[in-house]
């Protein structure tokens, strides 16, 4: 049996321009970069997304399993169908490169999450955690020049959390191991806290 654990230190930071926040999180490119492990929204029904990749839907249409199935908006609902955000056929042009792709970038996942929180209303609540792609953290390690190895690195994480009207960003970082040394929590969490700030924050507390 592996008798590994990882070890998780977080941080909370209130966000006080919940609009700000909001507009760049779904309607730019702010974060598109980011991987998403998981997602949720709570509106009329309950939403939850797993971000790791389906490996078989990347398979081309005319594989064994994968027929295609055909919807014509403008049969469906009598009307022309609007322009999307990110079309399937954009995916399937990626598909190469997204083979050895484990998990989904918000790039991905960001028309799919607008269309479930767009409305009159505000979701009650929703939560997106995000990660630094594997491939970035030796680069960021480097940068803040932490003795550490990547390998010992399980994750650089972000989780927005929105509920009863506030919004919240939790900074954590995951290792293989426990360790005293805090170089690489608080890195982390200075950089997100950094980024944060430009949305106005209300107060920083260690959880």
């Amino acid at each position: 049996m592996d008798m590994r654990k990882e070890w998780l230190a977080m941080k909370q930071i209130e966000i006080e321009n919940v609009k700000k926040f909001t507009s760049a999180l779904f309607a730019s490119n702010t974060f598109d970069t980011f991987c998403v492990t998981e997602a949720s929204f709570s509106t009329l029904v309950n939403i939850t997304i797993d971000g790791h990749i389906n490996q078989e839907f990347l398979k081309p249409s005319g594989s064994e399993g994968n027929a295609g199935i055909q919807v014509s908006a403008a049969g469906a609902g009598g009307g022309a169908a609007a322009d999307a955000p990110a079309s399937s056929g954009h995916m399937e042009s990626q598909a190469s490169s997204q083979a050895t792709q484990q998990i989904a970038i918000w790039q991905q996942l960001r028309p799919l999450c607008y269309e479930a929180i767009k409305g009159s209303k505000a979701p009650l609540k929703f939560k997106i955690i995000f990660m630094t792609p594997p491939e970035k953290v030796a680069g960021f390690i480097s940068k803040q020049g932490l003795n550490l190895r990547p390998s010992d690195v399980t994750g650089l994480f972000m989780n927005i959390r929105f509920e009863g009207g506030k919004l919240s960003c939790i900074s954590g970082s995951s290792t293989k191991s426990f360790s005293l040394d805090k170089s690489l929590e608080n890195a982390w969490d200075a950089s997100v806290e950094g980024f944060i700030r430009k949305f106005s924050v209300k107060k920083t507390i260690s959880i």
